[in-house]
C-alpha cells in the first residue's frame, strides 16, 4: 500500500521533538546536579549473576588429643555462656577446613575424581604428619575457630592446599575457595544471629596448646550433611598415612547436673583443656 503523503514529514517532526525533549531533560538534570538513571541493560548476559553458595568442602577430620581437648574447650565455654550451646559444632563433626566448592549434580563425579586424583601427591606432601592446634581466631565475629600452630606441618598443609588442591579443582572446572588460614570451627552464628564470638584480647595466649591431630585422610564432604556416625557424608577420600581420626563426642551430662555440679564440671573441662578464656555474650557485645 502506498504511504500517505506527509507521513514521512510527520514522523520526522516527531523524532525531532523527541530528540529535543531528551536534550532538554539532560540539560535540566545537569543544571540540577542530578545524574539520569541509565536504562537497564538489554543484554542479560551483562548483568552480574551471584555464584552459587558452596555445598561441598575439602577437609581433614580432627582426631587424637586435639579432638578431646577441643570438645572439653567447647564444654567449658558453654558452661560460662549458655547461649553458645546452639552455635556449637558437634564434637563428632570437628574438622579442619581447607577449601570450599560448589558442585552441581552433573559435576559430582568430576569433583570426586579431582580429589581422588591427588592420592599420590597428597600422601607425599602430608603423609604421616600430625597437626598441632594452638590458639583461637574468628571470622567477622560470626565464626570462632581453633588455629593450626606455626610449624612444618602447618606450612606443608598450606602449601599443598594453595599449590596443588585448589589448582586441581580449578582445572576440573570447579570453584575453589581456599580457606586461609585452614581452621577448625568450634562455634558458628546461625540464622542471622550476629555478635562477637571472638575471644578476649588475651584469649589466644591463655588458651594455649589445644593438642595435635593426625592427618588421616583428605576428604570431600557435603555441607550440612550428617552420616550415621555423626560425621559428614564423605563423597571422596584420600588416605594420607596418618592414623584414622575419630572424634568421639564426650559423655552426655545428666539433666540434673546443675548449680555447683555444673560449675565443677566446667572447671574440670577448662583445666583439662588448659582454658582461661573470656567470651563476650551477644547481648553485651558491641
Amino acid at each position: 500500500a502506498a504511504e500517505p503523503k506527509g507521513a514521512k514529514k510527520t514522523a520526522s517532526k516527531d523524532e525531532k521533538k523527541t530528540e529535543v525533549s531528551a536534550a532538554a531533560a539532560k540539560a535540566n538534570s545537569a543544571a540540577l546536579g542530578v545524574t539520569p538513571t541509565p536504562a537497564p541493560a538489554a543484554d542479560a548476559a551483562k548483568q552480574k549473576v551471584r555464584p552459587p553458595a558452596p555445598n561441598f568442602f575439602v577437609g581433614v577430620r580432627v582426631g587424637g588429643a586435639a579432638a578431646a581437648k577441643l570438645a572439653a574447650l567447647q564444654e567449658a565455654m558453654i558452661a560460662k555462656n549458655s547461649w553458645l550451646g546452639p552455635l556449637r559444632i558437634p564434637p563428632a563433626k570437628l574438622h579442619l577446613t581447607l577449601l570450599l566448592t560448589s558442585v552441581s549434580a552433573a559435576d559430582a563425579d568430576a569433583a570426586a575424581a579431582a580429589l581422588s586424583g591427588l592420592a599420590d601427591a597428597a600422601a607425599a606432601a602430608l603423609g604421616s604428619l600430625s597437626l598441632k592446634l594452638d590458639g583461637l581466631g574468628h571470622f567477622d565475629g560470626t565464626v570462632l575457630y581453633a588455629k593450626p600452630a606455626k610449624g612444618a606441618a602447618a606450612q606443608a598443609l598450606s602449601k599443598f592446599a594453595r599449590d596443588v588442591l585448589a589448582p586441581r579443582f580449578t582445572q576440573a572446572g570447579l570453584s575453589a575457595a581456599l580457606q586461609e588460614p585452614a581452621h577448625v570451627t568450634l562455634f558458628k552464628a546461625k540464622g542471622g544471629r550476629g555478635g562477637k564470638l571472638k575471644p578476649s584480647l588475651a584469649g589466644d595466649a591463655k588458651v594455649g596448646d589445644l593438642g595435635s591431630s593426625p592427618l588421616g585422610a583428605l576428604q570431600l564432604m557435603r555441607v550440612g550433611s550428617t552420616a550415621a556416625d555423626g560425621y559428614f557424608e564423605v563423597a571422596a577420600s584420600v588416605a594420607l598415612g596418618g592414623a584414622d581420626a575419630t572424634a568421639a563426642p564426650p559423655p552426655k551430662k545428666k539433666a540434673a547436673a546443675k548449680g555447683k555440679a555444673a560449675a565443677k564440671t566446667s572447671s574440670a573441662a577448662a583445666a583439662s583443656a588448659g582454658v582461661s578464656l573470656q567470651i563476650v555474650p551477644l547481648s553485651d557485645s558491641s
